[in-house]
């Protein structure tokens, strides 16, 4: 059942985590600029209110020149349209639209129960398949708007005058990997498998408040090549971005393993120092976490 419980951790596939994975966020030093980046493993989506971006991101944020995230700059290129198009069903059709009889009846009853938000964050979500779905209805089960950890920084970078990047993906690989996932859970049982979602999800949120990369990785038993295919990617235009101090901004799996970003940048000479980092447990989570203990 593992490969139905995470459904927008593309990127949290990894290798479990070893000793040197001792954070969710790294100093960075560039090995012939000396220049002082930084590397924060972000969590891509969950409820409003449930995360601000920590004081401490804030001032290492104001002191770089770029924020650097995993979304490649081309968005308009076909492959990212493809991509796009491949998590979603055809214009106007939604995930009930493939439900039938008493399934269909079932998981409309759940999203009028148990879901939040507005009709049309619904339908957005609803409009995605399975996979790419499950990670929404959690956020929109506490909250009236779907969060984007990387939104925040950005927003914080615009307001900074501090350049945004995208790190360029291998895109045809992306497509094959989306294609992948898109049919990954049949679009059955799905009032079933989001509760199973509900749990995971809201352990794991709980544990990347905590700063807690280790217990976020006993969650995630094993890799998908796609994590480990994107660091080495990554690498090259990294050793170029980093001349100059910045802010790098992905996703927590990409930290995870022996062949994370930043162990990566060590084998190419950075200076690789992890940083502590938690925040407060918003109380709706508290009291879940709560419920899911209670016997």
């Amino acid at each position: 059942m593992k490969s139905i419980f995470l459904p927008f951790f593309l990127s949290l596939s990894c290798f479990l985590a070893q000793a040197q994975n001792e954070s969710i966020y790294y100093k960075l030093i560039h090995p012939e600029t000396k220049a002082e980046s930084f590397l924060l493993g972000t969590y891509h989506i969950y409820p409003e209110g449930w995360y601000e971006v920590p004081d401490e991101v804030k001032e290492a944020l104001a002191k770089t020149t770029s924020l650097i995230t995993e979304m490649g700059s081309n968005s308009s290129s076909k492959y990212s349209t493809k991509i796009n198009q491949v998590t979603r069903y055809k214009e106007g059709q939604t995930v009930l639209d493939k439900l039938k009889g008493d399934e269909k009846a079932s998981f409309q009853k759940y999203i009028d129960e148990k879901i939040g938000g507005s009709e049309s964050a619904k339908i957005e979500m609803l409009n995605r398949k399975p996979y790419f779905m499950l990670g929404r209805l959690f956020a929109l089960r506490f909250s009236d708007s779907v969060m984007s950890m990387e939104g925040q920084l950005k927003a914080l970078a615009i307001d900074n005058n501090i350049q945004v990047q995208g790190l360029e993906p291998d895109e045809k690989r992306l497509y094959k990997y989306a294609k992948k996932y898109a049919n990954q859970i049949e679009p059955t049982n799905l009032s079933l498998v989001t509760e199973m979602q509900m749990l995971t999800t809201a352990k794991m949120f709980a544990e990347y408040l905590d700063g807690d990369l280790r217990e976020m990785s006993e969650k995630v038993k094993g890799a998908t090549p796609m994590a480990i295919e994107r660091n080495q990617y990554w690498v090259p235009q990294l050793m170029k971005m980093l001349k100059e101090p910045s802010f790098i901004a992905v996703g927590t799996g990409h930290l995870l393993g022996d062949q994370a970003v930043q162990e990566l940048l060590k084998e190419e000479g950075f200076i690789v120092t992890p940083i502590p980092i938690s925040q407060a447990r918003p109380q709706a989570l508290i009291d879940l976490l709560s419920d899911i203990n209670s016997p």
